[in-house]
């Protein structure tokens, strides 16, 4: 069977969206040897106690956007760091601008893979998907950047 360019176009499928659960940390499952446990799909377990019901849409990392946001980004911080002098040496401060804007970085990637959300909520009411509230509850639960990096990254969940 010949290999078919359009079928396998990921930036394509990358931009339509995958769903997954927000899972708490500490949601892997481990065995007596310290290896993650899968079931017999290959799949790996779930301890369903850290389950939250709480589920995120993202493009993948082969989206357009998400490579132009790349390509954009990490020359203007090339660029920056290029005009700090290499010889002296970073202060406190440089340290902690330079954390503020690898977490900023991250922030504003998530903003462009996550397209939605459901099952989030804030005093017992249905928290609406926007960027201000986004932006205020990856702040505030900084890990789950984590797992939406490593979502997107997945070519599997865009296929």
């Amino acid at each position: 069977m010949p290999f078919d360019i359009k079928s396998s176009n990921l930036s394509e499928k990358a931009e339509v969206g995958f769903e997954f659960e927000v899972l708490m940390p500490g949601h892997e499952v481990y065995d007596e040897e310290g290896e993650r446990m899968q079931d017999s799909d290959g799949n790996f377990l779930v301890d369903d106690s850290k389950r939250t019901g709480a589920f995120f849409k993202i493009r993948g990392g082969q989206s357009t956007k998400v490579k132009e946001f790349f390509k954009k980004n990490t020359i203007e911080m090339e660029l920056r760091h290029q005009n700090r002098n290499p010889k002296a040496k970073k202060t406190r401060s440089d340290l902690e601008r330079d954390q503020a804007e690898a977490e900023n970085f991250t922030i504003d990637l998530c903003c462009l893979i996550v397209m939605g959300w459901r099952g989030f909520e804030e005093a017992g009411k249905e928290l609406e998907f926007n960027e201000d509230n986004f932006r205020r509850v990856l702040k505030e639960n900084f890990w789950m950047t984590a797992q939406i990096s490593e979502q997107a990254g997945k070519l599997e969940n865009f296929m």
